[in-house]
Order: C-alpha cells, then sequence, then structure tokens
C-alpha cells in the first residue's frame, strides 16, 4: 500500500453555494427544493415562446429537465452523504469522573470545512476527537453527533487548522501511521506536520473511575520524500545538518532554545529560516 497525503485542497463543490447557512438547515430539504426547483421551472419557461396553448412540460426541453435534476442531486444527495455517518460515541463512560476533555482545542463545536466523498462542505460545525482520532459533524437539526467515515474524509478544516489524512506505506521506511495530522508547513524543501493525539490516565478514587486525559502530540518533518521524528534538540540538528552552522548562528541571534514550552514555534521558525537558505 502505497503511502498518500490525500489532504491537498480540491476545488469547490458547487453544490455547497446552495446549500442552507448554518441555522438555517430544515429538518427536511424537499420544501426548500420545490421552491428552488419552481423558481428553475419558471425561469425557463421566460426563456422559450409560447405557440399557442402549450403545457408547460411541453415548453420544457428534456435537456433542461435532466439539468434540473442533476443541480438537485448534488446540491442534496450529496448533503445527505455527509451527515448519514454513525453516531458518534464519547469514550469516557456514565459513572465516570473526567479531567481534561479528549478534543483537539476545547470540547466545544468549532467552525470548519471538510473534503468529504469528493465534495468540500463550507460553514459545518466540527469537534476532532484527539483520542480516537474521529472527525465528529454537529447537525443543526438534532443533538446527536456524527463521526464522519475516516476513508471519504481527505481533508478538514477546524477553526483555522488545516488538517489532512495520510496513509501508512508499510512498505517504506520512516513512515507515518495512518491518522489525522495537522499541516503546519508545506510545500517546501521542509514540511512540517503535527499529530495532535491524546491518551488517557485511569485512576480510583472512593470507587469512582477517574479519566484524565493528557496530550500526547508529535511533531514530523518531512524532508526529501522521507518523514522524520522530532523530538530533541538533537533530531532538529540531525534534519539540518547540511546547513547547520547557518541554523546555529540564527539561533543565537533569534535566542531560539528548542526548550519544551517553546519547542514547536522555535523548530517551525528553524524551519522556515532552512527554507529560505534553499528556495531561490
Amino acid at each position: 500500500m502505497r503511502q498518500l497525503i490525500t489532504g491537498e485542497p480540491g476545488l469547490y463543490f458547487l453544490a455547497t453555494t446552495h446549500l442552507p447557512t448554518h441555522g438555517q438547515h430544515p429538518a427536511n430539504p424537499y420544501p426548500l427544493f420545490c421552491r428552488w426547483l419552481a423558481c428553475l421551472l419558471a425561469f425557463a419557461l421566460f426563456q422559450l415562446p409560447v405557440h399557442g396553448q402549450t403545457t408547460p412540460s411541453a415548453l420544457l426541453p428534456a435537456a433542461d429537465t435532466s439539468t434540473v435534476l442533476r443541480l438537485y442531486d448534488d446540491a442534496f444527495g450529496a448533503h445527505s452523504q455527509l451527515y448519514n455517518g454513525p453516531e458518534y460515541v464519547e469514550y469516557a463512560k456514565q459513572g465516570s469522573r473526567q479531567i481534561g476533555h479528549p478534543f483537539f482545542l476545547i470540547p466545544e463545536v468549532q467552525p470548519g470545512t471538510v473534503h468529504y466523498n469528493g465534495h468540500l462542505f463550507q460553514q459545518t460545525r466540527l469537534k476532532y476527537d484527539a483520542l480516537l482520532d474521529q472527525v465528529v459533524l454537529a447537525q443543526n437539526t438534532s443533538p446527536l453527533l456524527v463521526r464522519l467515515v475516516d476513508e471519504k474524509l481527505t481533508y478538514f478544516t477546524i477553526n483555522n487548522h488545516y488538517f489532512i489524512r495520510i496513509l501508512a506505506d508499510s512498505s517504506a521506511k520512516n513512515t507515518l501511521a495512518t491518522g489525522y495530522y495537522e499541516v503546519l508547513l508545506r510545500d517546501k524543501p521542509i514540511s512540517v506536520l503535527a499529530r495532535r493525539a491524546k491518551k488517557i490516565q485511569k485512576n480510583i478514587a472512593n470507587q469512582t473511575v477517574i479519566i484524565e486525559y493528557l496530550a500526547d502530540e508529535k511533531l514530523f518533518a518531512r524532508k526529501d520524500g522521507r518523514y522524520y521524528p522530532i523530538r530533541s534538540k538533537r533530531s532538529v540538528y540531525n534534519l539540518f545538518k547540511d546547513h547547520i552552522s547557518e541554523v546555529r548562528i540564527y539561533m543565537r541571534k533569534n535566542k531560539l532554545k528548542l526548550k519544551k514550552k517553546s519547542f514547536e514555534s522555535d523548530f517551525l521558525a528553524l524551519s522556515n529560516f532552512y527554507n529560505s537558505l534553499l528556495l531561490p
């Protein structure tokens, strides 16, 4: 199985411009479509000449009818696929006490977009469960949350953070596990990805299970078609070894220490600097 990065932005899905926006999604889309179809039919009627008393069906050519039906299938067919996934079930069970939460950034839904089953859907409301590595969609007409099917989800954004899905290549070295990765830097000699995972720690106190969610994030760099885990200052130096003198000077000048609290931001700054040395 080859390793694929399937997250490059695709074409905008035309039908999304016809979809109800946040707060306007009806429980049944068919009344909305009937009004929309009536407008299209009326427009078609006005565009055709009238000869005597002719029925509306005779005035509308077959090609126009098929176009209307195709637009309907595109708009509502794709939209129904988006909300037709399995119900999302959070890991923590009833009766347990939680410290923290399993989601990316915050436990509440956040604005985002999804490229799902070949279509781009904007103005969606999402959660990303970093423990289960699942993308969750909130509905406007139901409190139930829908879990998007991984195989259909190419990439998504949540609160302006861009994630892609990577498929593992079992035959290659320096590969990544299958899952979602945030893209921090791309289309450069050095690309940077982050695995925004979480793990749990269980304890029992007073016959109550206590579940604590802990960050378990990892950084990866892609260079010359291979992925490298970035865990320490040494791994950073090894990555930049062909320009290590310039990188060290830049670090001293900008006071980049690669300490734990600032490790990610420092590494991104160094990666941008390294890329500037290679790009014309």
